[in-house]
């Protein structure tokens, strides 16, 4: 961290439909980094691009976050996008955030398979005026852990235009700011609706386990008549 200059706050947003193990080890790295200040893990309450696949409830997501990420240092889940109403817009996150906190400089941490399409998002545009983009290789890139040539980049106009990769592995926009930041984190891969589907307990996290065991518990259970 740097305490001469603003804080750096980093978004870490999703469904965690469920939380699992993978979600957890790229928080642990978002949350060491040493120039961070704080991690926010924001589960959405429906994602704009997952519409049409079946949700675990809201309520219990937050909860499973709560109890999965709760030993992180410097880490806390908020319930701003559960408590809005659907679809979760990472705009309206970020508005908010530069609301909450106007000193701090806001980074939304997103895998390099989605960078290629953030130009799609609802007000790409927009969200890069409040954040930078913190970019980690998914599981599936050769030497996920070392950094890798430029990562495909589909940003919005006027934010596509005359930027360059720089010696830290950052996109850097004509007046010097960086808009894009690669790091070299491990992403485990690992399919949260693989896990929903097979309800499989073992990726999930110890308490959040828990708590999902007990919802799938309830749920196959046959009804009263």
């Amino acid at each position: 961290m740097n305490p001469s200059g603003p804080p750096e706050f980093i978004v870490f947003g999703g469904t965690f439909n469920p939380v699992h193990s993978g979600h957890l080890a790229v928080a642990r790295q978002l949350a060491g980094l040493p120039w961070a200040s704080l991690l926010f893990i924001v589960p959405a309450a429906l994602s704009p691009f997952k519409r049409d696949r079946d949700h675990l409830p809201p309520d219990l997501r937050l909860r499973m976050a709560r109890e999965a990420f709760s030993g992180l240092p410097r880490t806390c889940v908020l319930d701003w996008e559960i408590r809005r109403p659907p679809p979760s817009y990472t705009l309206d996150t970020a508005i908010a955030m530069r609301h909450a906190f106007p000193r701090a400089r806001l980074w939304l941490a997103i895998g390099s398979d989605v960078l290629a399409s953030f130009a799609e998002w609802h007000g790409a545009g927009r969200i890069l005026e409040y954040a930078g983009l913190i970019v980690f290789p998914r599981a599936m890139e050769a030497d996920a852990h070392r950094p890798q040539s430029s990562p495909e980049v589909c940003l919005p106009p006027p934010w596509n235009k005359n930027l360059t990769w720089d010696a830290q592995d950052q996109l850097v926009h004509p007046d010097g700011r960086p808009i894009v930041r690669r790091i070299p984190l491990q992403a485990p891969l690992l399919s949260a609706s693989r896990i929903a589907q097979e309800r499989d307990l073992a990726q999930v996290p110890p308490g959040a386990r828990e708590l999902l065991a007990e919802y799938w518990s309830q749920s196959a259970a046959p009804s009263a008549p």
